[in-house]
Formats: structure tokens, C-alpha cells, sequence
């Protein structure tokens, strides 16, 4: 799970091993909406859901690849701001950090956290609220003992959860035998197109690969073939479940209950089984996601704390040599500040989904500048052809925009779009303030200019010393 290596000084370094980092991918990705979206697009597709899953692995692939590429070519910490802002505008990358960050630590970590404990409900009868801050608190003081541990941690928690997922597969599909979908059964053009949509936000995760390459063992290598072997195991998973919670559905049948993986689960299994089945599928689903989100917050970070955006004090690790404690507790208390708030959880998670699109569109632009840069350059190794990712990086290009819009208008119909413009200018305003402050501060510099090509020129310096 984590290597360690010998520096060029000859102190060990611990490196993520290519087995460590498709858990964090497979963990980052298998998170609530499985769980949430099956019953909300079951309901409308009925027994066509596992092939929606299927669809909506591909445009969502497409995607991922060239980003996952730029792993390859540049590993480095924090690349959802690192390479928009070296090769495309620090605005730009700072304002899609900025988003995400805020929208994910008040929204989606807090309601990760609520829809754990409610799993959780039976097992601790206490405060919906209490209990999800010591959930919080929980990943919080596991995070504080460094990246090794949680590593660790993060790996043995996701390979439960695949074992327990197959097993619900591998016990409901042979008891439950589905039967392919009728065509009169076929929900639309409209429902499908709808459907496929929201499917495509569970396979957001798997682009956290690029977030980790400086922390990755060979990471030239590693990147890739992380996000190649998670993607398809994710599919995979997410296909077989909605074959498991579809296949006791009668034919011309649409009646999918709002949470069928769990209901489905507790028809087929007695009470004792269905307890461990929380414990082991959705509770550890919802955790592996928790925990990635503080991995994922602290890793984009680094580069904007480097770059002196975000103030330096954030990385001092006092005693704690393996994590930053300050920057960390920032990310706990601005979820708790979202608990205790009252605001609504599921608007913010809303805008988390969209902060996770918007990271998408800079870090394709970069590829495909990147790729046309070095077109001729033979040492930048890319994984696979690069006419194919080529190819893909337009297509993906296209989806994401399209499932901007999407979610855009959707937001626009129910009156929650009025958040979003002040996040937006918030984040203009600091990065404003924090520009003229640094340009005061160090005149002599340039804080917000990187050279390209000395970069690229570094980059072939290390495919040829390796």
C-alpha cells in the first residue's frame, strides 16, 4: 500500500503504492450516490438502470483519461490547481480550487456525514447531529497521524467495502434473476437522457489520481494504470448492483423504492446479515468518501499554500511531522460550521457536484494545449495514444459542459442558483486582495508566473534520468 523510497539524499520517503492508489480512487468514487441515485433514476427507469450505468461510464471515461494523462506527463501534488495554473490562468485555477473547496466542506462533507449516521441510527441511538459530528471528528484525528497511516486505513476500508459488494451482488443476482428489459418497458428518451446525467456524478472520484503524484511510487507509470484498473472495477460494482436491486422487479414494472440497494438488502437477508451488510456496503462507502475528501482538501491545498495564495502558516506541522495540523483543523471546522449551520446541506452538495465539473473543463484545455506543445517532444510519456486521448479530451470536453448546463438548469428550476455567483466573487475578491498583498510584499518576484517551458524542460530532465 505505501512504498518507502530513498531520496536522492538518502532519507526515506513514503511513496503510495499503485495498490494504495486504486483504493483511494475506488474509494473516492463508491461513495453515497450508488446508494442515492439508484432509487431516484430506478424510479423513472425501472429494470433499464444497470444499462444506464453502463452508458454513463463512458462519457465520464472519456473524461478522466486525459486528466488522468497529465498525471503521467507532470506528476505532481495537487494537480486539480497545479496544472491549470502553471499552463492555463492561476484566476482561473484558484477560482475552481476556491469553489470546490468551500462548496465541498460545507455541503458534501456534511452530508456524507448525516447519511452515515443515519445508517448508523440503529446501531447508536443518539442525535442524528451529534453523531455525525463525532464521525466528523473521527476522520479529522485519523488524518492528523499523516498520509502513511491513512493510506492504510483508506485501503483496508475500501477493500471491505468491494468484498461486501460482491458478496450482495454475487448473493441477490442468483435469487433474484434478472430478465433483460422489455422495449415497451423503455422509459423514454427524455428519462434516459435524464437518468445517464445524474449517473455520470458517481464516477467523479477516479480522477483523484492526479492529486496524488508526487506521493505516488513511480508515478509515471502508476497514475495511469491506477485510474485503468479502478475505473472498470467501479463500473463493474455499479452495474452489478443495479442488476441485484432491479432483478425482483416484475416485468413493465417501474415501482423502484427510494432506497433500493438497503431495502433490497433487507429482503433478502436476515436481520443479523442486513446489519452487517450497513456496516460493511453503505456506511463504509460513505466513510471511504469522507476520508478521501479530507485527503483530496489537503492535496489541493499544497500548490496554492506554495504559491502563497493561501497564507503559509497553513503547512506548519509543529509536532506532527506527517500531516499539516492547522490546515487540517480548517477543514473540520469549516464541515462543522456546515452541520451547525441549518443551511441547506443538500444545495451545497449540489454546488459540490458542479465544483467537481468545473474542475474537469480547465484540466482538459490544459491537456489539449499541452499535448499540441509538445507534439513532437518523443521523452513526454504517454500512457496510451495520443490521438486517443486526443480524442478524448474534445468528447469529454463536450459531456462535461453538456452536464454543466444540465445541472445549471436544473438548479435555475428549483430557485437555488442565488448561492453561486457570491462563492464565485468571494473567491475573486481574496484572490485579489491576496495578489495585491503578495505583489506589495515581494516586487522583486513574480508570484503568479511560471515558465512553461522550463517546466517541460524539467519534465524531460526526469523521463531521462529515469
Amino acid at each position: 500500500m505505501v512504498e518507502i523510497l530513498k531520496t536522492s539524499g538518502g532519507v526515506p520517503q513514503k511513496k503510495i503504492s499503485l495498490f494504495g492508489l486504486t483504493c483511494l480512487a475506488i474509494g473516492l468514487t463508491i461513495g453515497g450516490g450508488v446508494f442515492v441515485l439508484s432509487g431516484i433514476v430506478g424510479a423513472s427507469v425501472g429494470r433499464y438502470l444497470p444499462w444506464l450505468y453502463g452508458v454513463a461510464a463512458i462519457p465520464m471515461f472519456l473524461a478522466i483519461a486525459p486528466v488522468a494523462a497529465l498525471g503521467t506527463i507532470f506528476p505532481a501534488s495537487g494537480g486539480n490547481y497545479f496544472y491549470p495554473s502553471r499552463f492555463l490562468s492561476p484566476l482561473v485555477a484558484f477560482l475552481g480550487i476556491w469553489f470546490f473547496i468551500i462548496t465541498a466542506s460545507l455541503g458534501q462533507m456534511p452530508l456524507f456525514c448525516i447519511s452515515t449516521a443515519k445508517f448508523l441510527g440503529d446501531f447508536f441511538p443518539i442525535s442524528t447531529k451529534i453523531l455525525s459530528f463525532l464521525i466528523l471528528t473521527f476522520f479529522y484525528l485519523l488524518n492528523l497521524f499523516g498520509l502513511r497511516f491513512v493510506v492504510w486505513i483508506q485501503t483496508s476500508m475500501v477493500v471491505l467495502l468491494v468484498l461486501g459488494l460482491l458478496a450482495f451482488i454475487g448473493i441477490s443476482i442468483p435469487t433474484y434473476v434478472p430478465d433483460l428489459p422489455t422495449e415497451s418497458e423503455f422509459p423514454g428518451w427524455k428519462r434516459t437522457l435524464y437518468g445517464i446525467s445524474l449517473l455520470t456524478f458517481t464516477y467523479f472520484g477516479s480522477n483523484a489520481v492526479v492529486e496524488f503524484g508526487n506521493e505516488t511510487a513511480n508515478p509515471g507509470k502508476s497514475l495511469f494504470r491506477a485510474f485503468l484498473l479502478s475505473f472498470p472495477i467501479v463500473t463493474i460494482l455499479y452495474i452489478g448492483v443495479a442488476y441485484a436491486v432491479t432483478g425482483y422487479l416484475p416485468k413493465e414494472s417501474h415501482l423502484l423504492s427510494e432506497n433500493p440497494v438497503t431495502e433490497s438488502a433487507k429482503i433478502l437477508f436476515p436481520e443479523f446479515v442486513y446489519s452487517g451488510f450497513i456496516l460493511f456496503c453503505p456506511v463504509l462507502a460513505l466513510g471511504t468518501s469522507i476520508n478521501g475528501l479530507f485527503l483530496i482538501l489537503m492535496s489541493s491545498s499544497e500548490f496554492v499554500i506554495e504559491d502563497g495564495i493561501f497564507p503559509k502558516f497553513l503547512k506548519r506541522r509543529f509536532f506532527l511531522p506527517s500531516s499539516k495540523p492547522i490546515l487540517l483543523t480548517l477543514f473540520f471546522l469549516l464541515p462543522v460550521f456546515g452541520l451547525v449551520s441549518g443551511w441547506n446541506l443538500e444545495t451545497l452538495a449540489s454546488y459540490s457536484t458542479l465544483g467537481w465539473l468545473f474542475l474537469f473543463v480547465p484540466l482538459l484545455i490544459v491537456f489539449l494545449r499541452l499535448e499540441k506543445k509538445i507534439k513532437e517532444e518523443q521523452r513526454i510519456p504517454f500512457p496510451i495514444s495520443r490521438k486517443f486521448l486526443r480524442t478524448s479530451a474534445y468528447f469529454g470536453l463536450f459531456f462535461i459542459l453538456l452536464f454543466i448546463v444540465f445541472l445549471l438548469n436544473d438548479l435555475r428550476e428549483e430557485g437555488r442558483l442565488f448561492l453561486l455567483p457570491f462563492l464565485f466573487l468571494s473567491g475573486l475578491v481574496y484572490y485579489m486582495i491576496r495578489k495585491r498583498y503578495l505583489l506589495r510584499k515581494y516586487p522583486s518576484e513574480k508570484p503568479f508566473y511560471w515558465n512553461q517551458d522550463e517546466l517541460i524542460k524539467t519534465n524531460f530532465r526526469r523521463n531521462d534520468h529515469e
